[in-house]
């Protein structure tokens, strides 16, 4: 396997055309960045990597609006290269209408790569929901949050607080993280990985 590899995961970009999906999805990458990372392996040597732009970071301060992001994206002089790319999110004319998870290790078997997929697809499910994604160390991250399984608070499993956390810190995830541990179905639901 080469030294720098990796999976770039691509899903539809349309959803994260809303102001406050987008600022979330932000949030999540720049505040998150470490623990994603660790959870989901990310591979050390890979080298077109980097943090979300820091005016993009501090746009998402308050309510933004898509054009505020926008006009942070274009001052922080956002590329393809960081952990996320969200170029064809920020341009009237996008090539492909995705958002591309960058941070994926490079695997030889295929259920590592679905199984962290699907972790994503339930990150990414949390930035549709319109209450911003707190900074890290503020609270624990919900890898079981959905909106679309838990539509309301009387929905969510026990254990589950009223913000939607689920009860194992992420630290506690084994190497291959399973749908079943994550309660989510075994596809990945419209993800491309390629």
């Amino acid at each position: 396997m080469p030294y720098e590899t990796a999976v770039h995961l691509h899903v539809d970009g349309a959803p994260f055309r809303a102001p406050h999906a987008l600022a979330n999805l932000v949030r999540l990458f720049a505040h998150w960045r470490e623990p994603l990372r660790e959870v989901l392996r990310t591979n050390p040597a890979c080298r077109r990597l980097a943090t979300l732009p820091e005016p993009l970071v501090a746009a998402t301060n308050g309510t933004p609006t898509y054009a505020e992001l926008r006009a942070a994206a274009a001052e922080g002089e956002l590329t393809k290269y960081f952990d996320v790319n969200l170029t064809q999110l920020l341009t009237d004319t996008p090539v492909r209408d995705t958002v591309e998870i960058r941070i994926l290790p490079g695997r030889i078997e295929a259920a590592p790569v679905v199984d962290r997929a699907a972790l994503v697809e339930l990150l990414l499910d949390r930035c549709l929901d319109p209450a911003p994604i707190p900074p890290a160390g503020t609270s624990r991250p919900c890898w079981n949050w959905p909106p679309r399984r838990w539509p309301g608070a009387a929905d969510r499993p026990a254990g589950h607080a009223a913000a939607g956390c689920h009860p194992e810190p992420a630290a506690a995830l084994p190497d291959r993280v399973t749908p079943a541990q994550l309660a989510v179905r075994p596809t990945v639901g419209g993800a491309g990985v390629g």
